[in-house]
């Protein structure tokens, strides 16, 4: 005697229809009729009276029924019950990214974790590094990827668990056309005599240039915004300016046209996974951690 069994006796007693039945359950008449004989089989007595016209239950098959209903109301409540459960058991990480790496990491990264964590479903919003460090901690975030200076991330280690992904530099991301791209350093005097292009929101990469000129007190030849690093990389290919980048993201993004070259004096810029020491999420922010470490 099986579950589907009962609940095809059950249906057909309450519709009085084998048709009507398999059509509500989502089954063939025939597999629905087979499993009724195969029961009856079973039981060693007809549980319905069947003619041309309609389909009544035997008194076998009123006391089955009488027994029956219950039961299967207490099975639909148990299945209920267990796949609440399970929907509880299951967790949503939201995570802080900087746009680069959602750019060109992360795709990859998210179909690789779910496959192997199912139970672990990631949410992503992208944001500048320090916006992402100030929105978790405040709660917002379960854990982040950001950039930051090794010096930054001394004065969070205290609060926050951070992991170091990558060690990069700040590069300048320089035209062919333009004269600069025959020199192997660029250093921060040459600006004067550039144009630079900087995101409309300022990355921790800008800020960091940003303090630089203000600490030389260096004033470019004219400063533009780009609402996105594609675009912005698209205007120094065609001349119109300079701008500023990781060194790892120099080589997932420099082509022909454009070259990377290293800034002096140099900016050291770590791209770390940072995430609360203490969390109700915490087996999960762990999986995830050791996921992206082992990438």
């Amino acid at each position: 005697m099986e579950w589907n069994q009962i609940r095809y006796v059950c249906a057909v007693a309450d519709l009085r229809s084998f048709s009507h039945a398999a059509e509500n359950l989502f089954v063939t008449q025939p597999t629905l009729s087979q499993q009724i004989r195969k029961l009856e089989d079973e039981l060693g007595y007809p549980l319905f009276v069947r003619s041309t016209r309609t389909v009544s239950l035997t008194e076998e098959g009123e006391r089955f029924c009488e027994k029956a209903t219950p039961l299967l109301a207490q099975f639909d409540t148990f299945q209920q019950e267990m796949l609440a459960q399970r929907k509880t058991q299951e967790l949503t990480l939201n995570v802080g990214l900087l746009p680069t790496f959602l750019d060109f990491k992360m795709p990859d990264l998210i179909e690789g974790f779910q496959a192997k964590n199912p139970d672990i479903t990631l949410s992503f919003e992208v944001r500048p590094s320090e916006e992402l460090i100030k929105r978790l901690l405040g709660g917002k975030y379960d854990a982040v990827i950001a950039y930051i200076t090794p010096a930054k991330m001394a004065g969070y280690e205290s609060q926050l668990d951070i992991r170091i992904l990558n060690h990069d530099y700040i590069h300048v991301a320089v035209s062919r056309k333009n004269p600069l791209s025959e020199q192997k350093t660029i250093y921060i005097d040459d600006v004067r005599k550039c144009s630079v292009i900087m995101l409309e929101k300022r990355s921790a990469i800008e800020r960091e240039v940003q303090t630089m000129l203000q600490k030389y007190k260096i004033v470019p030849k004219k400063l533009k915004t780009s609402p996105a690093f594609r675009s912005m990389l698209g205007s120094v290919a065609m001349n119109q300016g300079i701008c500023f980048h990781s060194s790892a993201v120099g080589s997932e993004y420099i082509r022909e046209s454009v070259c990377s070259i290293p800034l002096s004096p140099e900016i050291e810029m770590l791209t770390v996974l940072i995430a609360p020491k203490v969390s109700p999420k915490a087996a999960a922010i762990e999986r995830f951690r050791e996921y992206i470490l082992g990438c």
